[in-house]
């Protein structure tokens, strides 16, 4: 019936409520994976006028890939260690736009 279950999560615990339904769905419906996606929004201009300049937002930008990545790879760990197989995904852009265009 399922293929795959996308799971885009934001951080936060609200957004992690949905990762056990996954689970369970996965589980029991023998579904060949879930995939854990976490979208990076750019850093809006504004901040060029407060002194941020084009490194700094590059730092900032990697960074924030950077943590997106290490809090996914715990997140799927935990998964594969309840005998989901999970892979990860973090891409960059307006997170309703990235989670549909991911999704089709």
């Amino acid at each position: 019936m399922y293929q795959k279950i996308l799971v885009p999560l934001d951080g936060s615990e609200f957004s992690e409520c949905s990762l056990k339904h996954a689970q369970m769905i996965a589980t029991g419906c023998q579904v060949a994976g879930v995939v854990l996606l976490r979208v990076v929004e750019p850093v809006p201009n504004d901040y060029r006028t407060i002194g941020m300049d084009q490194s700094m937002l590059r730092d900032s930008d990697k960074r924030l890939k950077t943590e997106a990545n290490d809090y996914l790879a715990k997140i799927a760990g935990n998964l594969k260690k309840e005998g989901v197989a999970a892979q990860t995904a973090v891409i960059r852009g307006t997170a309703a736009e990235e989670i549909l265009d991911y999704a089709k």
